[in-house]
């Protein structure tokens, strides 16, 4: 197994490099889930980042090789306002 660097970040503070970073393996990861779609374009997500209330606190740990590529990533989002089960998180 390789050494593997964990890294968690505030999403809300990412940059556009950073959100392409993590859109790069998503896309990856979706095209061999499901070739037929079409990838998710920078555009997208940089629109969704950009209008997200700020009261949602996304926190998201990423997963790097030796190298520096993203190798994987997980994350939760907290709304506040949307706190219908208390006892649970929902992580993506």
């Amino acid at each position: 197994m390789g050494n593997y660097t964990y890294t968690v970040h505030n999403v809300a503070d990412f940059t556009d490099d950073e959100l392409a970073v993590g859109l790069e393996l998503g896309n990856a990861l979706s095209l061999e889930a499901v070739p037929e779609d079409p990838p998710t374009p920078l555009e997208h997500v940089l629109a969704a980042h950009r209008t997200m209330p700020e009261r949602i606190r996304r926190t998201r740990v990423r997963a790097w090789a030796e190298d520096g590529t993203l190798i994987g990533s997980t994350g939760i989002s907290i709304d506040p306002e949307h706190d219908d089960n208390p006892d649970m998180i929902g992580c993506s």
